[in-house]
């Protein structure tokens, strides 16, 4: 994602909320604000269930996206 769309400090609470959008269960209690953050900012490319646009936008529920993939190791 390119710079200044999402700061540093709200970077967690938006993590938080794709990846209960994605039907997994944040290990922290992010603030009920995330929601609504996410609507504003990253809902309009990313639909509102973080899944992308018409292909033009990337799937935020993905696993590689939210660093749950695992990384293999040869």
């Amino acid at each position: 994602m390119e710079g200044g769309y999402i700061s540093k400090e709200d970077t967690h609470m938006v993590v938080c909320y794709v990846l209960e959008l994605s039907g997994r269960k944040c290990p922290e209690q992010y603030p009920q604000k995330a929601q609504m953050y996410f609507s504003s900012v990253c809902a309009g490319c990313h639909g509102n269930d973080g899944k992308g646009l018409h292909g033009n936008y990337p799937d935020l529920t993905k696993k590689h996206l939210i660093g749950l993939q695992r990384i293999k190791k040869d």
